[in-house]
């Protein structure tokens, strides 16, 4: 399954009022790779998506994509004709219809142009044996599966996701997540995916706009952006995002490189050289000033201290140089003061659990 379109650009230069600020954007997406739009709620992630899709007016704004003006000063393409794809939070399936009849419905609108073919999204998102099912029978997992490929077969040019696992359980939102990940890759389809979850934009997004209170505060590849990122994310916790990529298989285990040091996870479903994206909490990551061998930690990165930041008054940010990519631990004062912690220390990383690229990820031996 191939798209035809190659290598787009969205450009947003927009002011939305809202209640208590208003969403200010004024950015150019490389959409060659899948974005994360990131941020707590209410931050403005939403409200972009709608402008883009056309569901939301900015008299004076701009909205261009892949060099045709969709909105401006003086022009205003309606959302039907911008081909734009956006999966809401919740499935919004026709209860009158079945699973087919759902599916059917997208087929009769879409536009002449033929990029998927039906049985490929069908296929692979799994839901073939749905087809005669009454969508008020289906799980949730289920419907937003049929959503999505309902959304699919409209031959978007764009695909917008808004949340779309929020309400699923544990097992569906993983399982939705792959979906995702799979069909996006395998369609070439740009995708602009907005959550506040960190394991969601490392499995999904090679780049990400980073929001809050309708501010865009960075926008980048998604490790840099975590790199910088000052304080705990949109979920809570503070974790970094690093790049890896498969270069083995033994005992039940996968080797991944992170530069010249490596991983080993148990994790499946992986080719050899696939390139991934380690979700790794700071609170997962215990400091040793020396490589210590007897402990049940058995994944060790060795770097050095690049920042030392006070989170609050007992817990400092350590950020780690990992020959270009920077991972984060937090640690007690007292162990700073102890361990002798100061910038230009080398120092052992040892990783209690890492997440491949999703908050229910596999984790480490």
């Amino acid at each position: 399954m191939t798209a035809t379109d190659s290598a787009p650009r969205l450009a947003l230069r927009f002011s939305l009022p809202r209640e208590n600020f208003a969403v200010e954007v004024d950015q150019t997406l490389d959409l060659g790779h899948s974005t994360a739009l990131y941020g707590p709620s209410g931050s403005g992630k939403t409200s972009i998506l709608r402008v883009i899709a056309g569901l939301e007016r900015c008299p004076a704004g701009r909205v261009e994509f892949r060099g045709d003006c969709w909105q401006d000063g003086t022009r205003w393409v309606p959302p039907h004709r911008r081909r734009v794809g956006f999966v809401f939070q919740e499935a919004r399936l026709f209860a009158h219809l079945n699973v087919a009849g759902n599916l059917e419905l997208a087929r009769r609108t879409r536009a002449p142009a033929r990029n998927f073919r039906d049985t490929d999204i069908v296929e692979a998102l799994d839901i073939g044996r749905l087809l005669d099912r009454d969508t008020t029978t289906l799980s949730g997992g289920e419907a937003q599966r049929v959503a999505i490929a309902r959304t699919l077969l409209s031959q978007p040019r764009l695909l917008l996701m808004d949340e779309p696992v929020s309400s699923l359980d544990s097992s569906s939102r993983k399982e939705t997540i792959e979906y995702i990940a799979t069909l996006t890759a395998s369609l070439n389809l740009p995708l602009i995916y907005v959550t506040h979850d960190a394991g969601e934009v490392a499995r999904l997004a090679q780049r990400t706009l980073l929001l809050e209170n309708g501010r865009v505060l960075a926008n980048g590849r998604t490790p840099e952006v975590f790199a910088e990122m000052a304080t705990r994310g949109p979920g809570g916790d503070t974790a970094s995002i690093l790049e890896a990529a498969v270069v083995g298989f033994a005992d039940g285990l996968t080797t991944l490189s992170v530069g010249e040091q490596t991983l080993r996870l148990a994790m499946t479903g992986r080719s050899d050289r696939t390139p991934v994206q380690l979700r790794i909490l700071a609170r997962d990551v215990v400091i040793a000033m020396r490589r210590i061998d007897d402990t049940s930690i058995r994944n060790v990165l060795n770097g050095k201290v690049i920042a030392l930041n006070e989170i609050d008054a007992g817990t400092v940010e350590v950020r780690i140089d990992l020959a270009d990519q920077i991972l984060k631990a937090h640690v007690t004062r007292v162990a700073v003061g102890e361990l002798g912690l100061d910038t230009g220390s080398s120092v052992y990383a040892m990783i209690k659990s890492v997440a491949l690229g999703t908050t229910f990820g596999d984790k480490t031996e």
